[in-house]
């Protein structure tokens, strides 16, 4: 075929690098049989509802609009839970008209539609296959913020801290600027949704969760450093080949250890005040779904509470193991 089209300039044909874009890939179409693919996935944390996702049909029915169909499209409607349950809808109508019945939250949304359109500079018919794929953190919010989760929150802050994969635009074509168009639309549709609140602290506190835990682990050791430096002070006697000495760093490897059991509580405390906070993108479609997130709403917390609670940890550390110094040298 390119020896075809390669040929002297005053023949009929047009040299290959003549070609419109849009020609060379109707003639890979044609050869191949294959079509291209484009991809894009969106990330954020957005709250997408019902009225949401009716708009983002019409947004796609839109754009149809500006291509010649050979027929009406096919549209598919996919709809997972999070026990994986799946329900599948064959057209658009049906999706409205019949209600999603499940009994736990929403996990995902599928919209694929298909259609073949008539494109310039082209006489074969096209196909275009368009894949949308919206994904919900809600199922796993709200298995982690269950009361009996015995789960490391730290853990949950590091995969999901950051801005949540929400959208995944994956596009079969034989024109690019049809793929291109498409995934403009959608990406100007994401713009327009609610974003979720954004508190600077705990994103903070979430970025930094390996220094939290460093700061407490510091914290303990400082707590120790206190004990031996106080005694020092406020003992009257020689320290040096003393029996007090060995039973001053018995009390304060005790001190040390209860204090390392109570620094693993109230870490966990604190990152999983931490965890309450992080919503990523949700799916509202359900009234099981807005209950839930209802109830993750109402769980939330103050990031400046539990910064102080932080800090207030370290300090009552150090302040026991100070007192207990000045006890202990008082005694003897």
């Amino acid at each position: 075929m390119t020896e075809f089209l390669n040929v002297h300039p005053e023949n009929s044909a047009l040299a290959i690098d003549q070609l419109p874009k849009t020609a060379l890939q109707a003639i890979y179409h044609a050869v191949t049989g294959k079509t291209e693919n484009y991809s894009k996935i969106i990330r954020g944390n957005v709250v997408i509802n019902s009225s949401d996702i009716d708009q983002l049909y019409d947004v796609i029915s839109q754009q149809l609009e500006h291509y010649t169909l050979l027929s009406q499209p096919t549209v598919t409607i996919v709809i997972k839970s999070s026990k994986n349950r799946t329900t599948q809808y064959s057209s658009w109508e049906k999706f409205k008209k019949l209600k999603v019945n499940f009994g736990d939250v929403t996990s995902e949304i599928t919209i694929k539609v298909e259609f073949v359109a008539t494109l310039p500079n082209t006489n074969v018919p096209q196909r275009c296959v368009v894949n949308i794929l919206l994904d919900s953190a809600l199922p796993v919010i709200d298995s982690q913020n269950e009361e009996n989760n015995e789960e490391d929150p730290s853990e949950f802050l590091f995969f999901f801290g950051q801005k949540w994969t929400t959208v995944k635009v994956s596009i079969d074509f034989v024109d690019f600027l049809i793929a291109r168009a498409f995934t403009s639309h959608v990406e100007e549709w994401f713009d327009g949704l609610e974003k979720l609140p954004n508190n600077k602290l705990n994103n903070f506190l979430i970025k930094n969760g390996q220094i939290v835990s460093a700061i407490f682990r510091s914290g303990s050791l400082a707590g120790l450093a206190i004990f031996y430096a106080a005694f020092a002070h406020f003992s009257d006697k020689p320290i040096l080949f003393n029996e007090h000495i060995f039973y001053a760093i018995s009390i304060s490897i005790s001190i040390f250890a209860a204090f390392q059991l109570v620094i693993q509580i109230v870490r966990k405390i604190i990152f999983s005040r931490i965890s309450k906070n992080i919503t990523p993108s949700v799916i509202l479609l359900t009234e099981i779904d807005k209950t839930t997130y209802q109830g993750i709403v109402r769980k939330r917390n103050s990031a400046n509470a539990t910064a102080i609670g932080i800090v207030g940890t370290i300090l009552l550390g150090m302040a026991i193991n100070l007192a207990s110094s000045y006890i202990y040298a008082g005694l003897n």
